[in-house]
């Protein structure tokens, strides 16, 4: 006979058949600890094979591996005995925290944080909302570091690389900060406003989000850079993008023309704002393509383009 597991909240709390008649329940504490209630449908035998099922079972409490001979979860890096709530070993020593030692923070075999009702550790070591805590410090992290490198060298122009992580850690900043106050809304909601529960949604979120505002602001500055790209003439020896970049670090990067556009994004924008201004002024060149030459922000500058815009050139 087949059966089905029921699972709710996490905790298999019963077995049935496909028939969909009971044959097993259990009963949880807040720590794992739990009973077993077979279900006796008057047969003898029928007591027996449901027990039998009940053992073979081993995914019980939180979907943990439950060893029924040593009465330990396992929980992919090391055991947990709900019976101490404690762990049978110690987790990595890099958890440990020694500004937090009234939050358990030199306890490496502390199951949760002490607090299993509002927190989950599917793999033995640092619970969830921690890890994307980590993570999202991580995140912001990179924001720092681009905003030193960026005042360091006074402002200069970003290329794409630059560009692409400057738009990471913007991504970040926005998304730690909604992801803060969304989780914090989301933790109180669900855990009936307990300060524990706005705290952990509020970290988690706070991860999340700047994790995933990294990702999308990435994501958005790599769009522009292809969009850019294609506003580029390609030659026999560079494709559109390789032009767009060659122009941009040696008449920005190299030459310091800091006014043609401080990343590829806004250099090919500015080069089409060019274009479209002064496109009656094209004179046509050797090449068969047209250039420009006249003020441009106060500046004198040039521009190659073909008769449809493609740009080849923007320099001063």
């Amino acid at each position: 006979m087949s059966w089905l597991l029921f699972l709710t909240q996490n905790d298999i709390i019963g077995i049935y058949s496909t028939n969909g008649d009971e044959l097993v329940k259990y009963f949880y504490d807040a720590w794992g600890n739990f009973t077993t209630q077979i279900i006796d449908n008057g047969s003898e035998l029928e007591y027996t094979k449901n027990e039998l099922i009940s053992r073979l079972n081993p995914f019980r409490y939180r979907s943990y591996c439950y060893d029924e001979e040593t009465n330990l979860y396992y929980l992919n890096s090391r055991y947990y005995d709900p019976e101490v709530c404690r762990f049978i070993n110690a987790d990595d020593i890099s958890t440990l925290d020694v500004t937090q030692i009234a939050n358990n923070g030199l306890n490496l075999f502390a199951y949760c944080l002490n607090n299993p009702v509002n927190e989950t550790d599917e793999n033995g070591d640092i619970p969830n909302w921690l890890k994307w805590l980590l993570f999202g410090i991580g995140a912001v992290l990179v924001v720092a570091a681009v905003a030193v490198v960026t005042v360091a060298s006074g402002g200069a122009a970003l290329g794409v690389f630059g560009t692409i992580a400057l738009g990471a850690a913007k991504g970040a900043l926005i998304g730690a900060t909604a992801g803060t106050v969304i989780g914090a809304v989301i933790g109180g909601a669900t855990n009936d406003w307990s300060l524990d529960g706005i705290i952990d949604g509020a970290l988690m979120g706070f991860g999340l989000g700047a994790i995933a505002g990294a990702v999308i602001g990435a994501s958005i500055s790599g769009a522009q850079i292809y969009k850019a790209a294609n506003m580029w003439g390609s030659t026999t020896s560079r494709t559109s993008f390789q032009n767009m970049v060659y122009h941009f670090e040696k008449h920005v990067l190299r030459e310091k023309h800091m006014y043609l556009g401080r990343n590829v994004i806004e250099y090919t924008k500015n080069a089409i704002n060019f274009y479209n201004a002064n496109s009656q002024f094209m004179k046509l060149t050797s090449s068969g393509n047209y250039i420009i030459r006249t003020l441009f922000n106060g500046k004198q500058v040039g521009g190659v383009f073909d008769l449809l815009g493609k740009i080849y050139s923007f320099f001063s």
